[in-house]
C-alpha cells in the first residue's frame, strides 16, 4: 500500500519484485525452483494518471508476437482515487475485490451505517474491519478481548475434557450429540459475555461462528438465547 506520491515508484516496485524473485534462490539452489512473484500494489495515488482503468496489470512480452515467454514476473497497480471516482454501485452490490479496494481506500472514515453493507456475509472483509477495529483500541478495550478469547479458549477446553471422560465411559451413543450440544453451550456463553462487553457483533460473529441473526436473537434474550439448530 503506497500512501503518498514520493517518486520513482514504479522503479521501487520492479526492484522490489526483482529481488524477491532472486532472494528465493539459496547458493547453489537450481533456476527452475524459483516461483512466480506477482507484485500487488495499492496505491491513494494516480500512479499512471494516463491510463483509463484504475487496474492495470504488467506482464513481459515479446514485443512482436506479444508472446508471454517470461512469466515469472508481473505487477498490478491498483489506483484507488480512480477506483473511488469510477464508483458507480452502492457499497452492498459492490463484488468481494471492490468492497476489498473500498475498504482500503476509505479505511477508519467509513460510515458506521454502512459497516455492515460493506461486510455482508464475507469473513474477509469481516476480518479486515475487526483489525481495523483492533488497531485503535485502548490497553483497557485489549485487555477485554483476551479476557474474552481465553474464556473461549478454556470453554472449549472444558468441552474437550467432558467428552474425553465420556469417551472413556463408553458413551457412544450420545457422543457426537453431546459434542455438538456441550460446544453449543459454550459458545453461547462466550457470546453473551462479548455482547455483555459491548463487543461489536461483526466481531462477535467471527470469534464464535453465530451468525448475525442469532447474535441479535441473543442479544434480545439474554436469559434466554435461542439455541442453534442442528441435525441428529
Amino acid at each position: 500500500m503506497q500512501v503518498a506520491d514520493i517518486g520513482g515508484f514504479e522503479e521501487r516496485a520492479q526492484y522490489y519484485a526483482y529481488k524477491a524473485f532472486v532472494f528465493q534462490l539459496d547458493k547453489g539452489g537450481a533456476y527452475t525452483n524459483l516461483k512466480e512473484v506477482i507484485f500487488l500494489a495499492f496505491t491513494n495515488f494516480s500512479i499512471f494518471p494516463e491510463k483509463e482503468q484504475y487496474k492495470s496489470e504488467h506482464v513481459t512480452l515479446d514485443k512482436k508476437t506479444l508472446e508471454h515467454d517470461l512469466d515469472k514476473v508481473s505487477f498490478i497497480f491498483v489506483d484507488l482515487v480512480k477506483f473511488d471516482e469510477q464508483r458507480k454501485k452502492k457499497v452492498a452490490q459492490l463484488t468481494l475485490e471492490e468492497k476489498f479496494y473500498y475498504f482500503l481506500r476509505h479505511g477508519q472514515d467509513i460510515d458506521p451505517k454502512i459497516v455492515q453493507e460493506l461486510i455482508g456475509q464475507d469473513v474477509i472483509i469481516q476480518k479486515a474491519m475487526n483489525e481495523l477495529n483492533a488497531a485503535s483500541w485502548t490497553q483497557e478495550e485489549y485487555f477485554r478481548y483476551e479476557e474474552v478469547a481465553k474464556a473461549n479458549r478454556d470453554n472449549v477446553a472444558a468441552m474437550e475434557f467432558a467428552l474425553g471422560q465420556a469417551q472413556q465411559k463408553g458413551r457412544q451413543e450420545g457422543r457426537q450429540e453431546g459434542r455438538q450440544e456441550g460446544r453449543q453451550e459454550g459458545v453461547l456463553a462466550v457470546a453473551s459475555r462479548m455482547l455483555a462487553k459491548g463487543l461489536e457483533l461483526p466481531f462477535i460473529s467471527e470469534a464464535t461462528g453465530l451468525s448475525l441473526q442469532e447474535l441479535e436473537g441473543l442479544k434480545a434474550s439474554p436469559a434466554e438465547p435461542v439455541a442453534r439448530t442442528h441435525s441428529k
